[in-house]
């Protein structure tokens, strides 16, 4: 069985690191470079960097933006944003991304050309869903608005564009927290024969763990679970445990220690603590 991959996704707006809720509400947070190194430090197996801004504003990606983020990263960087050609998308791997991502508003025609140029291995479609009337529809986020066409009509046209992996995001569970949308995933997972990345909801370890155990899914990404917290990343794949499906290189460890409900390590009791205190032993004299 192939090892499961963590991916911290970097949501960038206006050149600041941001949350999201929903596709509505944003939060900002800090710098993409910083956020891009500590993902990288705390073991994630890949990093997910999405420019909302640069498309709904008709730009190009920040370039700068990409070589800074990518001289900080020890792992595989994804990027998102304004990707429109293929010159683009040679800017943005000679800037230091491996993989260009794209949504649906991208021609089939890109897709085909961006895989034949550097492989599908290097190409990934992001769908993002809405569920409306109990049917999951297909999003765009700068209208606001669904498409008609069918998810699973979609996804089995798109499959023959040549991309290698498929981000799947629910507009619904977005920053939420409560956990990945399983039922979507599950069903585009079972019948995609690509890779799923799924991303959005994810607010504990637990979640993490129905996401490999209930779905087919190849990757889990989050962003707002593993901000705010030190090593959070590493935390997470520390509680998943020694399962093979996650792929954990990290030495660290953490016996001594319990976590509350959103997988912070809580304080050290003080009895542990006066144990750890330095003490100075007097030198014996005869």
């Amino acid at each position: 069985m192939l090892s499961k991959r963590i991916i911290g996704a970097v949501l960038v707006k206006d050149d600041s690191v941001i949350q999201s809720l929903q596709f509505k509400n944003y939060l900002p947070v800090g710098k993409p470079a910083i956020t891009v190194e500590y993902f990288s430090r705390w073991g994630a197996d890949e990093i997910l960097l999405i420019d909302i801004s640069r498309t709904k504003r008709g730009l190009e990606p920040n370039y700068e933006l990409i070589e800074n983020c990518s001289t900080y990263s020890t792992v595989p960087i994804a990027y998102g944003g304004g990707v429109s050609s293929l010159d683009i998308a040679r800017r943005v791997f000679l800037s230091g991304a491996d993989k260009v991502v794209m949504n649906s508003r991208a021609s089939a025609s890109l897709f085909k050309d961006i895989s034949e140029q550097y492989g599908s291995q290097s190409v990934v479609l992001s769908i993002d869903v809405h569920k409306t009337e109990n049917i999951y529809k297909l999003f765009n986020y700068l209208s606001g608005s669904c498409s008609e066409q069918t998810l699973e009509d979609y996804i089995e046209v798109a499959s023959s564009w040549g991309i290698g992996e498929i981000l799947l995001q629910s507009v619904d569970f977005d920053g939420v927290g409560s956990g990945f949308d399983l039922e979507l995933i599950s069903s585009v997972s079972s019948k995609s024969i690509v890779p799923v990345i799924a991303l959005g909801g994810a607010g504990k370890s637990e979640h993490f763990r129905e996401l490999f155990n209930e779905t087919l899914a190849e990757a889990g990404a989050a962003a707002n679970y593993f901000h705010f917290t030190e090593h959070s990343i590493t935390v997470l794949k520390y509680l998943l445990g020694t399962d093979q499906y996650i792929r954990n290189d990290t030495t660290l460890s953490y016996p001594s220690h319990t976590f509350d409900d959103f997988d912070r390590i809580k304080k050290i009791g003080d009895e542990l603590l006066d144990q750890m205190y330095y003490q100075k032993i007097i030198e014996e004299r005869i």
